[in-house]
């Protein structure tokens, strides 16, 4: 019992505050079929675009202005995203130590829950 409330109540939101830290690709926000003709220059992964000729000719026919918005948008949209987790993981750790202070207090008490010790 003391193993699992450990994982829970200490473990718990120190994974919950990586999440915010470093955010998977896979679920960070995508903007839909709004920006299928965006180039993604603004931001280049460097694994997928090697080609300096390539990248210089997108440059020059791009739309900059929607180059510019979507970034800003997707932008915005992690950042929201990132507000959110930040948020969830502030409210478990405020539990986690309501639930630890009132294991202490019980404790000091003499009363003991599921006998653990605090």
């Amino acid at each position: 019992m003391t193993l699992i409330l450990v994982w829970i109540l200490a473990i718990g939101p120190i994974i919950l505050f990586g999440v915010v830290l470093y955010p998977s690709r896979s679920v960070a926000p995508i903007l839909g079929n709004e920006a299928e003709d965006v180039r993604h220059n603004y931001y280049v992964a460097t694994a997928e675009q090697k080609d300096l000729s390539i990248y210089l000719r997108n440059i020059e026919t791009c739309n900059w202005n929607r180059e510019i918005a979507y970034e800003i948008m997707k932008v915005s949209n992690l950042r929201d995203l990132k507000r959110n987790r930040f948020i969830r993981a502030l409210y478990a750790s405020v539990f986690s130590f309501i639930v630890i202070i009132s294991l202490q207090i019980l404790n000091t008490l003499g009363i003991r829950l599921f006998g653990v010790a605090a």
